[in-house]
């Protein structure tokens, strides 16, 4: 009778040991590798090593900005509506130009077949999850000239995956003829999840660049911008360019808002007027630089971040002989623009997952959930209750705000943990079946009295 206790404390000390060791061992509620999505997420980024912007005065057309592309770029969307998708370019000439087949099939289904047969766009590679994870450029090598803008590719890759989509882009020369010139730029866009945080990234990288005929040379230009959010505790962005190795007449400067600067140095001002005379250069052929300065927010749940890299304003007189064509306007005439070198962006927005348990008193919920509440920013994909709860469609504009139906069978009560949680889970599997256990060892144990020896 007295080894009763001490069998029962022996029990106890076992089932504690092995409950102890498998929530060990199962892994924290929360670890990177038990953490969820959130329910409404989304995330765009883009980058752009030289974003070129010009057009006439007078004006040539009814529309402002007539000729825009990017040389080269690369661009990312991802959100939980299923979206994934990836876009390099060498040389990207806009949405606006690529997206004309698409509306012409909008007017008659015949256009459509024909434009099937047509040979697609050939310096982009476009991603698409499910249908297409995977692309690159059917042209990725030799020199692309379109006016003024030059571009040598060297790769054009996208991949999008319901984990990842990522788009880039590498040349190996860049630039605007009679304004500037790269040896080397390279785009990077890319979103992916860091546990349950969004992680979104774009990345340009510009080098051995030269000015107005090489009288303002910069090494590298770096923007990066990168923005994080779980709809819960993280809502962070940064953003940053950096210019380094800038001379101007082959004497150090730095670039700002203001333009470009030299620091007075013992020489007599044989630097300073060495800079000066190679900006006055820049002067004379219509070309400004000055540095953009980065913006970042993040509050609520969203977070963007931007750099417009290095401004390079330019203007050119044409005087070509005149052409009589009837009515087409004459093309001479002032040329202006400008040249955003190493630019990046990115914007991200998440929102928690929403509980819509109800307390409940003897099986019978007390109070009924709150209303939906809409929102500034309507998430791309319909919220998600919690797993015995049924869908939401999302709040359409102008409409009464919804409001979740209460349980009808199996309201469920609020509890201080995490029920589902693989821990909890472990610890209960074990506590339950341990005295099977014993049950099932018990003709393997010695008797609990032996015979005495007559």
């Amino acid at each position: 009778m007295r080894l009763r206790p001490l069998r029962l404390a022996l029990h106890v000390v076992a089932a504690t040991a092995l409950a102890g060791a498998g929530v060990l061992a199962t892994g924290s509620p929360g670890s990177a590798a038990d953490a969820t999505r959130p329910d409404s997420f989304g995330g765009d980024s883009a980058a752009s090593a030289f974003h070129y912007v010009a057009d006439r005065n007078p004006q040539p057309t009814p529309v402002s900005d007539a000729f825009h592309a990017e040389v080269p770029y690369s661009t990312t969307a991802f959100d939980s509506s299923g979206n994934a998708s990836a876009t390099a370019a060498s040389l990207y000439p806009g949405a606006g130009p690529l997206g004309v087949p698409a509306l012409l099939c909008q007017f008659d289904a015949r256009i459509c077949t024909v434009l099937k047969t047509l040979p697609r766009y050939p310096f982009i590679a476009e991603a698409q999850y499910p249908s297409q994870p995977d692309d690159t450029a059917s042209v990725d090598s030799g020199t692309i000239k379109q006016a003024p803008l030059e571009v040598t590719p060297a790769s054009t890759t996208a991949h999008a995956d319901a984990g990842r989509v990522e788009a880039q882009t590498k040349a190996a020369s860049a630039g605007v003829d009679g304004v500037v010139t790269a040896g080397n730029a390279v785009t990077h866009s890319r979103q992916t999840f860091e546990g349950s945080t969004l992680v979104v990234t774009a990345e340009s990288v510009v080098t051995n660049l030269d000015l107005g005929g090489g009288q303002l040379h910069i090494d590298q230009i770096r923007s990066t911008a990168v923005a994080k959010v779980n709809g819960g505790d993280v809502t962070t962005s940064t953003a940053n360019t950096t210019v380094s190795g800038a001379t101007a007449g082959g004497v150090p400067v730095t670039i700002d808002s203001g333009g470009v600067h030299v620091a007075g140095q013992g020489d007599g001002g044989a630097a300073p007027a060495a800079v000066n005379t190679a900006l006055a250069a820049l002067d004379a052929s219509g070309i400004k630089v000055r540095l953009l300065a980065p913006t970042k927010s993040a509050k609520n749940g969203t977070a963007a971040a931007a750099c417009g890299g290095l401004l390079v304003t330019f203007a050119t007189t044409v005087n070509a002989p005149a052409i009589p064509v009837p009515n087409v306007p004459p093309v001479n005439g002032v040329y202006v623009g400008s040249v955003s070198i190493g630019g990046a962006g990115v914007t991200a927005f998440a929102a928690p997952t929403l509980d819509f348990s109800v307390p409940a008193v003897g099986g019978v919920p007390v109070a009924q959930p709150p209303a939906l509440q809409g929102s500034g920013q309507q998430p791309a994909a319909t919220a998600a209750l919690s797993p015995a709860g049924p869908a939401v469609a999302p709040e359409q504009p102008g409409s009464a705000p919804a409001t979740a139906a209460a349980p009808a069978t199996q309201p469920v009560a609020v509890l201080g943990v995490d029920v589902t949680s693989k821990r909890l889970k472990t610890l209960a599997l074990v506590l339950l079946g341990y005295p099977v256990l014993v049950l099932l060892s018990a003709p393997l144990r010695a008797p609990a009295r032996l015979p005495r020896l007559l």
